[in-house]
């Protein structure tokens, strides 16, 4: 999301935070233009980018983030899946009771590492951080962290010359921590998987 406004860039990655973001940008700039999930190396490419705005984004813990994107796509409607996923993989899952584990394998064969000429809606929303969206020449001015949401939020609020703002949560789900779904062998599958991710951002299993 661009917002001239107040001179921004907002990179959308899913399942970490971005709703809620882009939610409050729209809320005090109408005027702001959503981008979807488009990296900052294709914005420079396809828009009149300009490399003064100041340019942010939000990452998230990987095992989180897979929880939660697992108990998003349970709680689909037919017509969100149908605009927005695979809808035949995410009616599989629905309907076949698909575990949080079996899911977890699913996507670490199918979806997690694929590249990005097979990747749609269901795909991109496993995709690492370090694989699609922060590469060493992206020019992101910060990355805030859904685990220190508000605190950074409010540095980003100072940068962009806005009062600080309490966040809502939107797309929140409802479950247990995340840590209760794991098993040794899940979790170890995301630390393979995200290992690029967990050593760039210092995550552990459990903060």
């Amino acid at each position: 999301m661009i917002s001239h406004k107040y001179k921004c860039i907002f990179l959308h990655i899913p399942k970490s935070g971005g709703s809620t973001i882009k939610c409050l940008l729209k809320e005090i700039d109408k005027n702001a233009v959503p981008l979807g999930h488009m990296p900052i190396s294709k914005m420079k490419n396809d828009l009149n980018f300009n490399e003064s705005y100041f340019k942010f984004t939000f990452v998230r813990n990987p095992w989180a983030r897979l929880n939660s994107l697992y108990f998003f796509l349970l709680n689909q409607t037919p017509k969100h899946i149908h605009y927005k996923y695979d809808k035949l993989k995410v009616r599989f899952l629905q309907d076949n009771n698909i575990s949080f584990s079996e899911f977890i394998k699913e996507c670490s064969v199918n979806f997690i590492n694929s590249p990005d000429s097979v990747r749609r809606g269901f795909n991109l929303n496993a995709a690492p951080y370090t694989d699609r969206y922060i590469l060493p020449d992206n020019p992101l001015d910060f990355i805030g962290k859904v685990e220190n949401f508000q605190e950074d939020f409010n540095t980003i609020c100072d940068k962009i010359g806005i009062p600080h703002q309490e966040l809502p949560h939107k797309n929140a789900s409802k479950h247990k921590h995340y840590t209760e779904y794991y098993d040794d062998e899940t979790r170890a599958i995301i630390a393979e998987k995200y290992a690029k991710d967990i050593e760039h951002f210092g995550y552990k299993f459990g903060r």
